[in-house]
Parts: C-alpha cells; structure tokens; sequence
C-alpha cells in the first residue's frame, strides 16, 4: 500500500518514519504499556500475542507489507491487551499517532491510509472469526498452507498451533496425517 502512493507523499513518510531494526525474539511493544506507534514491517515475521493463565496465546503473525500495531491502545491511548514480538530479525519503520495525524493533515490522501488499515483489519477480523466458526483443525491448516506456505518454514510450530487454536500435539497429528496422504 505504501509503494502505491503518490512518491511526495511517500517521500514525507519516510522523512518522518523512525526506521528500526528488532532482533529475533525482541519486543516492539509490550502488554499493559501503550502501544504509540504503528509498525510497518518491511523485512522479517512478528508475531502479537497475550497471556493467559500464563500460556502464549498467538492471534496474528505478520509478514513484510503488514502493519503491526495493537489498535485499541494505537487509538484509544490506552495500555495493550498484548505483546508484539520479532519471530525473525526484523525490520520496520514506525510513525507514532501525533505524526501520522501531522501527516494526514498535510497530505489529505493519507486519510486514504487510515481507512484502508481499518478496513484490512476488519476483513481479516471478520475473515479469522468465520473460519473459526466453520472450520475444524484440519481444514484451518491447509488454509493456512495454501495462504502462506513460507509460514510453515520459519514460524516456530508452538506459535502456528496457538494461532490455530489448536495444541501442538493435535497440529503434529495433522501434519502427520497429511505427510502419509491420509488425509
């Protein structure tokens, strides 16, 4: 979505935009700290995840192109419910709230920007939330697969069977299961 803007426009961002790089295993933010930037990973898998009862629960991992925030406290100022992590080394650029709005208001096009996160994120949402719905473990898999087959080479299995919503040992029965074509 970035490369596609008006080169000015993108010029403006990348003036304003903190490059970072994040080593595998760092954390771009943390759970009950806002979150006061938003993350557009240009190299590198980062995952977000929460705590609950002390167990790791993975609700997205992002790829190259994804922007990577927590959007209730991006917007709402409010502490995250989660914490985003390099699953690789990675590399971003981030533009805090203040500037991105600084930005919005020089470059009205930008407003374009905003809506198109949210309307991403709320097709994903409503996309994640239907399989979930209709979907067994076996078929969520194979989707998974299909969509993004490089994820299943350098995402560590413990986070795929989280954000599967599976235990790891019902996804290495289904991945046996598909390497003899039982399946």
């Amino acid at each position: 979505m970035l490369s596609t803007l008006d080169p000015k426009i993108f010029s403006s961002i990348e003036e304003n935009a903190e490059h970072r790089d994040f080593r595998k295993g760092e954390y771009l933010f943390h759970q009950d700290e806002v979150c006061r930037k938003i993350f557009w990973i240009r190299k590198g898998i980062c995952r977000n995840y929460y705590l609950h009862d002390g167990k790791e629960i993975t609700t997205e991992i992002l790829f190259p192109g994804d922007f990577l925030k927590s959007a209730k406290s991006f917007v709402l100022d409010i502490p995250a419910q989660e914490f985003a992590q390099a699953i690789t080394d990675v590399e971003t650029w981030s533009l805090t709230r203040s500037r991105f709005n600084s930005l919005k208001e020089q470059h009205p096009e930008l407003q374009k920007l905003g809506l198109y996160l949210v309307e991403r994120h709320s097709l994903w949402l409503e996309d994640r939330l239907f399989q979930f719905q209709t979907q067994d473990a076996t078929t969520l898999y194979l989707n998974l697969v299909q969509r993004c087959p490089e994820m299943i080479k350098t995402v560590p299995l413990t986070y795929i069977a989280s954000y599967l919503g599976i235990s790891l040992e019902t996804l290495s029965r289904i991945r046996t299961r598909i390497a003899k074509n039982i399946i």
